[in-house]
């Protein structure tokens, strides 16, 4: 008698007719299972066959034999989807360096928008961070443009792009009417509706909303130098921060409601308390809040809608209106820069073409 053990790799078709159904909300939101899981089988199976791809040419002909008629934003999203899926699997070092080399001119390719690339580009770095079989030091390496073997001319011009785009925006500022502002805020702070205390928050702290669920706040004192006109509240563990333990103080823009940090820190409690599962996979905000949220951000500042990142409109509202209230004297972009916290004042630039009055 002989054992014999044989792996057999067996393809079957399995028909499935299942709904998946969120009636939280007034309409029915329903969703095809077979759509989620061709996705899903489409990013294991891709992500499965980078791994024996050594050039940029090898990826363009696996895209194309993969799925010939797919092209433009989708390809590039199931793409990026699979190299995020193809680093959370990955546990060879040197292979990783040389797949962020032969990726980058994809996501060239696929997201020509600067602040987009840089975002995707964000999210994969944020996936090697987090892999523990990938050395820390692939993370640190992935942030310098030489990993990707840019041409510095190449840099220099994508840089500059991005500059032109941003004075370009600067020249067509946002007039933003203070006085309803100010209205819409005294109506939220009071408000029970959990997403107008969200949007209290926003306005008062300068936050993204993911922070309102992770971030640390606590009252802090008043130093030398702080204007006497605002209270302060100090916040870490801040998104896009590489150091989590960093505090940014801002002054608080209450307008005329009186708002202290204690209170902004009781609301936070009881907007977390409203929301015990905020956060989901890969620590994002959980996007049934992010489309509600963004939804009474439109319905109360209509014009908000003409701009691709609502939530951050919150944000550049506070700055420019903190500005003008406690550091009128002060250079722009570089009240911009201390106040959020950010580590480049080029940053900053995309936050000044917002202008109360």
């Amino acid at each position: 008698e002989v054992e014999v053990e044989v792996e057999v790799e067996v393809e079957v078709e399995v028909e499935v007719e299942v709904e998946v159904c969120n009636i939280k909300y007034k309409k029915n939101i329903c969703l095809d299972i077979q759509s989620i899981s061709d996705s899903l089988i489409y990013i294991m199976t891709f992500a499965r066959k980078l791994k024996n791809i050594k050039s940029t040419e090898g990826v363009d002909a696996l895209i194309k034999k993969t799925y010939p008629g797919i092209t433009g934003k989708t390809e590039g999203s199931r793409f990026h989807n699979a190299v995020m899926h193809f680093f959370k699997t990955m546990d060879n070092d040197s292979d990783a360096v040389h797949s962020l080399t032969i990726f980058y001119n994809h996501y060239v390719k696929y997201f020509p928008n600067q602040n987009t690339l840089v975002k995707r580009l964000s999210q994969v770095r944020k996936v090697l961070h987090a892999n523990p079989d990938i050395d820390d030091k692939i993370y640190r390496l992935s942030m310098n443009d030489d990993i990707f073997n840019i041409p510095v001319a190449d840099i220099k011009k994508r840089k500059d792009d991005y500059a032109k785009s941003v004075k370009k925006s600067n020249r067509k500022m946002i007039q933003v009417n203070t006085n309803d502002i100010k209205e819409k805020l005294h109506a939220f702070v009071n408000s029970v509706d959990a997403y107008q205390q969200i949007l209290a928050v926003l306005l008062m702290t300068g936050s993204r909303p993911i922070e309102i669920f992770k971030s640390n706040f606590k009252a802090c004192n008043k130093k030398k130098g702080d204007t006497d006109k605002a209270s302060y509240i100090c916040i870490s563990n801040i998104a896009k921060k590489k150091d989590k333990a960093e505090v940014v103080k801002r002054p608080i823009l209450s307008m005329g409601t009186g708002t202290t940090s204690r209170k902004i820190i009781k609301m936070i409690t009881s907007i977390r308390a409203n929301f015990p599962n905020a956060i989901v996979a890969d620590e994002q905000l959980s996007p049934a809040i992010t489309r509600a949220l963004t939804r009474t951000m439109s319905n109360e500042f209509p014009w908000v809608s003409q701009y691709p990142n609502k939530a951050s409109m919150m944000r550049k509202i506070y700055v420019d209106l903190a500005h003008t209230e406690f550091a009128p004297k002060v250079n722009k972009n570089t009240f911009i820069q201390e106040t959020l916290g950010h580590t480049n004042i080029s940053t900053s630039f995309s936050y000044s073409y917002v202008n109360g009055n």
